[in-house]
């Protein structure tokens, strides 16, 4: 801002998209809720099925490693992720 107070282009542009990617955010429910798994493992399986997100994207995974990707995130912590979130939001909602 000016010291006039009125908003320069750069500003005006900015504000601009800040409200243009609120409309686009997505909102991580799972922020608030605990898990002990994903904190001891979340980083891992987050690096490993990001990793195959990508390769499957780019061509360099098909449909089948994709899914074999997902079979291998979810027993290597992801069930117990969701487990214990899915637990968490029940207590905090249960009230």
């Amino acid at each position: 801002m000016s010291i006039m107070g009125e908003k320069k282009d750069l500003d005006v542009k900015l504000e601009k998209l800040v409200y243009e990617d609120l409309e686009l955010a997505v909102v991580d429910l799972s922020a608030s809720l605990l898990s002990e798994t994903h904190v001891q493992k979340g980083n891992e399986l987050k690096t490993a099925i990001t990793d195959a997100q990508t390769k499957y994207v780019w061509g360099e995974l098909d449909e089948k490693g994709w899914n074999d990707a997902v079979v291998k995130w979810r027993k290597d912590g992801g069930d117990k992720i969701i487990e214990e979130f899915t637990a968490d939001y029940n207590a905090i909602h249960a009230k």
